[in-house]
């Protein structure tokens, strides 16, 4: 059920002008920490970068261009968030009772639709060009379009709700659609992640006995858990969002959640290219008709930089 709502003594020209009865520190308090906290992490993504871009020449145009892209889309989302950060606590500090909602943190949703759309995307492709399986590729891109469509609808929603009397009215009214759009998010995740792993264990069949093929085998088994790893922490965000919301969705835990996982994405995209990750598979010559594995800087196209 909704928080009661009472009308403000002191409120912001063309804001809202009720009140939510509800603990301050569930949502402003929560707001704050999840900005801080995201914003901590676009460092983390920055030295992601900085690292990148220093042994970025290995790599296609293309694969930099969307590199150089997430982060101008997360320093944009950083920015954003900041502004929210300003709008609560110094344009509105001399109001008795805040505003439900604000234009800059309707951007910042906007930059982050964008950004995990990217990410998702990339994903989706690489699952299709290792497995050239249109069918659940096709699957996998329209997820995705459900999910930036949706994403952004509540954005348009979001900012036309900033001058609505009802701070909670995008809660309420497209509660189903937020639930439906991060449920969507959370199983992009799953699906790529899983996707990606199916194939690997697949390639396995029939070689996994072979003595001469140990090392293709642990060279699959190594990309699996490292495909999973940089999947985990995505999805396990998403599905935080999705609880939250359901569970507390006329406070801003889930919206505090939600602002991180944008940053999420672009560290998991980061680290899935960290040159200390990758391997290259050394086919077996005449001589010793073995195959051996190492770390290097060479990326197979088809797996990493498709």
């Amino acid at each position: 059920m909704a928080p009661s709502l009472s009308p403000s003594k002191q409120t912001e020209p063309g804001t809202s002008v009720v009140e939510a009865e509800t603990d301050p520190n569930l949502l402003l308090g929560a707001l704050e920490i999840g900005i801080f906290v995201s914003t901590f992490l676009f460092g983390v993504l920055m030295t992601q970068g900085r690292t990148y871009w220093r042994q970025r020449k290995r790599d296609g145009t293309m694969f930099q261009v969307l590199v150089v892209l997430l982060l101008t889309l997360e320093f944009g989302h950083t920015i954003a968030c900041m502004g929210t950060v300003y709008y609560f606590t110094v344009t509105t500090a001399g109001y008795s009772v805040k505003p439900g909602n604000c234009y800059s943190f309707s951007i910042a949703m906007a930059f982050g639709a964008f950004v995990i759309t990217l990410v998702q995307t990339f994903y989706v492709f690489r699952c299709y060009t290792f497995s050239s399986n249109l069918t659940l590729s096709l699957i996998g891109y329209s997820l995705v379009l459900f999910h930036v469509s949706g994403t952004l609808w509540i954005t348009y929603e979001s900012w036309l709700g900033v001058t609505d009397p009802n701070p909670f009215k995008v809660q309420t009214d497209f509660g189903w659609l937020i639930s439906a759009t991060l449920g969507v998010g959370a199983l992009v995740d799953v699906y790529a992640a899983g996707s990606m792993c199916w194939y690997l264990i697949r390639s396995l069949d029939g070689i996994g006995s072979i003595q001469m093929f140990e090392s293709t085998t642990s060279l699959v088994k190594s990309l699996s858990v490292w495909t999973i790893e940089t999947g985990l922490a995505t999805s396990a965000a998403s599905i935080a969002v999705l609880v939250c919301f359901y569970f507390m969705r006329f406070n801003y835990i889930w919206a505090a959640i939600y602002l991180s996982l944008t940053k999420l994405y672009s560290i998991s995209f980061l680290a899935s290219s960290d040159p200390s990750h990758r391997f290259y598979l050394l086919l077996p010559t005449d001589e010793t008709h073995s195959l051996q594995i190492k770390p290097t800087y060479d990326i197979p196209n088809e797996i990493w930089h498709c």
